[in-house]
C-alpha cells in the first residue's frame, strides 16, 4: 500500500497522521490512475486486493473503518489520531468493488470482472439505467434488471459493454479457453471463437485465450 510520505523519509517512522500513515483517499486516486492503463491491469488488481485486505483486517476484528492506517502493521487503533469510524476509509473497499463492476474510465460503457477466480460478488448496482448483480467465482455471471445476461465457465473480464441500437456490444478478455453463454440472445457475431450451441433461451460459444469482440441481438 502507499503511505502518505516516502518510506525513506525521516518522518515516516512516526506513523502519525500525515507522517507515514496510509490514507484511503490517496490510495483510491492511485488506483484510479492504474486502471486507466491496460498494461498495468495486473498491478491494479493486486492493489485492489491489498486495499480490501487492509480494510477487512480491523473490520472483522473490531468493526472499525479507520480514517488512516499504520503503513507497517495495517493497524488503525495504534494511534489516537485515527478515527475508528470514518467515511472515507470505506474507499479501500470501493476499490475492490470497482474490480467487479464500474464504468469504463476512458472507454465506452461498463466493465465487469477482473479475470480472477473468487474475486467476489456485488448486487443492486445501478449504472447506465440498469441494475446489475455480478458474481465472480469459478467464472463470471452477470444479471441485468433481475435477468441472467451472460455466464462464463472461466474467470474473465468484460470491457466496453454498451448498447448500439438493438445490439449489445462488448469485449471479453480471458487467459484460458472459455465457454460463454449469452442468455436471451437471438443472434451473435464474434471476432474470434466458435459457436457451440444455439438454445431456445441462449447462445453458447467458445472463446479462445485472448481478446474477442462480441455483438449480440
Amino acid at each position: 500500500m502507499i503511505p502518505s510520505i516516502s518510506r525513506n523519509d525521516p518522518a515516516y517512522k512516526d506513523q502519525q497522521y500525515w507522517r507515514g500513515r496510509i490514507w484511503a483517499p490517496m490510495n483510491f486516486l492511485v488506483y484510479e490512475g492504474l486502471r486507466r492503463y491496460d498494461e498495468l491491469e495486473d498491478v491494479a488488481r493486486k492493489f485492489a486486493g491489498k486495499s480490501l485486505a487492509l480494510l477487512l483486517k480491523e473490520w472483522r476484528e473490531k468493526g472499525h473503518v479507520h480514517e488512516n492506517y499504520n503503513a507497517d502493521t495495517g493497524e488503525g487503533c495504534d494511534v489516537k489520531s485515527s478515527d475508528s469510524n470514518y467515511h472515507w476509509g470505506a474507499l479501500l473497499g470501493h476499490i475492490a468493488l470497482e474490480q467487479l463492476i464500474d464504468a469504463e474510465p476512458f472507454g465506452r460503457g461498463l466493465r465487469f470482472g477482473n479475470g480472477r477466480k473468487n474475486a467476489g460478488s456485488v448486487e443492486n448496482v445501478r449504472l447506465c439505467g440498469h441494475t446489475y448483480e455480478v458474481v465472480a467465482a469459478n467464472g463470471l455471471e452477470i444479471h441485468e434488471d433481475g435477468e441472467r445476461l451472460l455466464k462464463t465457465d472461466k474467470p474473465v473480464s468484460i470491457r466496453n459493454f454498451h448498447r448500439e441500437g438493438n445490439k449489445v456490444v462488448f469485449e471479453i478478455r480471458t487467459e484460458r479457453r472459455t465457454q460463454l453463454t449469452l442468455f436471451g440472445a437471438q443472434e451473435c457475431a464474434t471476432s474470434t471463437g466458435e459457436f457451440q450451441q444455439h438454445r431456445q433461451d441462449a447462445i453458447v460459444l467458445v472463446v479462445p485465450r485472448g481478446t474477442a469482440d462480441i455483438e449480440v441481438k
